[in-house]
């Protein structure tokens, strides 16, 4: 979890975090994640066809984030511009949102190059 924690604003696949995890098997590691996402400790994407994991904080329930799927950064909107997307939403269609467990997918600047 440190590690996640430490890169925050990355995701991995379970290969990449192998790398990262001394130690650790395969198997174990598949546990590990299974149990950190039933948790809600971990959040799953996609980088092109392969599974991706990333740190999700409490923090993260009050605002959007972009998630970039060619290089599988995460940048987070705040708070304020979070509130301003959902009232357009609000305003232009009528929607009433309910939960905000959203990402915007893209791509960011640096891969957009």
């Amino acid at each position: 979890m440190a590690f996640l924690r430490e890169n925050k604003h990355n995701s991995f696949t379970a290969d990449e975090l192998l790398a990262h995890l001394d130690g650790v098997g395969k198997s174990t590691l598949y546990r590990l994640i299974s149990h950190l996402m039933m948790e809600g400790a971990l959040r799953e994407g996609m980088r092109g066809r392969c599974k991706t994991y990333s740190f999700r904080s409490h923090e993260c329930n009050a605002h959007l984030h972009l998630y970039c799927e060619e290089c599988g950064k995460y940048a987070h909107l705040s708070e304020d511009a979070t509130n301003e997307i959902i009232g357009i939403i609000s305003r232009d269609m009528g929607f009433d949102a309910s939960a905000l467990d959203w990402e915007i997918r893209g791509r960011c600047r640096e891969c957009a190059k």
